[in-house]
């Protein structure tokens, strides 16, 4: 080709070129390459950027959210303790007046507390941290503001072994109040107690409260003992069997009784 030729040529091509231009053919043509071309390889690199943060975002996310799950817990455990301590010092306040109602109603006794428990074998007996420097002999009555515990089987100076109303050596002249038939209450070495030699002809029945008669020189009359939940019956005579009003597996403060005459107690306050 000539170069007169080609020169023509080339100004003829820009000239087109111009043209297409003008007329918007570069922005289609342009626009079909990003399309076809970098929009994918675009895709393919930021796509897996995107996924990445979008794992981080989410892993931030859960750790806020086990942060306040665990102060939310923390809150609840806070309300919870301080809402059964609470309830606990509420249930100690009311312990407390019932023994001090007990002790006023009795002002000769003396307080003790339990330092050592033995029942869950046949001998039912337990510790306490009064003895004879406090005036505290044998055979005295030990109650609970639930009811009768048991009676003083051996004097230290300091310290007594009190024997429980379950245990097998243990008994007690009682009767029943609504029927007002008399019997012996005895402890057989179980978490209920046996009332005994009731006639035949006693009309009793299950929910009669069952206290101390005041027959023998122990137990005063009306100390609460429990509550009749069976009764049975042999040849000559009926027995029952009675539920005590005192947790002995949860003895705590208990009044020694150092009077040795008949009181009248009123049973309600030791229900």
């Amino acid at each position: 080709m000539r170069p007169a030729k080609f020169i023509i040529f080339f100004f003829l091509m820009i000239a087109i070129l111009l043209l297409f231009g003008r007329l918007g053919y570069f922005d289609k043509f342009s626009k079909k390459i990003s399309l076809n071309i970098a929009t994918p390889i675009v895709n393919f690199v930021v796509k897996p950027i995107v996924y990445v943060k979008d794992i981080f975002r989410n892993v931030l996310n859960a750790n806020a959210l086990l942060y306040e799950n665990y102060i939310l817990r923390q809150q609840i455990v806070k309300y919870q303790l301080e809402y059964g301590y609470e309830k606990n010092l509420q249930a100690e306040v009311q312990r407390l007046n019932r023994l001090l109602n007990l002790k006023s109603e009795i002002p000769e006794s003396v307080a003790a507390n339990v330092i050592s428990k033995n029942v869950r074998g046949l001998s039912k007996t337990i510790i306490i941290d009064v003895g004879t420097q406090h005036g505290i002999s044998s055979n005295m009555p030990v109650l609970s503001s639930e009811g009768l515990v048991g009676k003083i089987a051996v004097c230290g100076l300091y310290y007594s072994e009190v024997v429980l109303a379950t245990d097998p050596s243990f008994k007690a002249s009682a009767y029943l109040m609504n029927s007002k038939v008399d019997g012996t209450c005895r402890g057989i070495g179980m978490d209920y107690l046996l009332l005994d030699l009731l006639p035949m002809n006693s009309e009793i029945k299950i929910g009669d409260k069952v206290v101390t008669s005041g027959l023998g020189s122990i137990f005063p009359r009306n100390y609460l003992i429990g509550t009749l939940i069976k009764v049975s019956e042999t040849e000559h005579f009926k027995n029952a069997f009675v539920e005590p009003a005192v947790n002995f597996h949860a003895l705590e403060d208990l009044v020694v009784l150092v009077i040795k005459k008949e009181q009248n107690i009123n049973v309600d306050n030791l229900k």
